[in-house]
């Protein structure tokens, strides 16, 4: 498998072959809650522009998904108290 490529133009944009991604840290507090230490995930696009564009998107959905599983965690050290 081709490794990813950093993309000028964001932070998150990366190549791979022809197909652009968004790569991001998950947040220290929930690395181990979440089980990774980065997301990838393909923008669905070969075009340059359209992923400049798209990149931006997955961050809302991102932080949706941050959130629960900053909410799982903390309810689980509650319970734990």
């Amino acid at each position: 498998m081709r490794t990813l490529e950093k993309m000028p133009g964001h932070a998150r944009l990366y190549r791979r072959g022809a197909v652009y991604y968004h790569r991001a840290a998950v947040p220290q507090d929930i690395v181990e809650t979440y089980g990774k230490r980065e997301e990838t995930f393909s923008l669905q696009t070969r075009d340059y522009t359209e992923a400049l564009r798209k990149v931006d998107l997955p961050p809302l959905k991102w932080s949706a998904v941050m959130f629960r599983k900053t909410e799982d965690r903390n309810g689980y050290e509650a319970a734990q108290a």
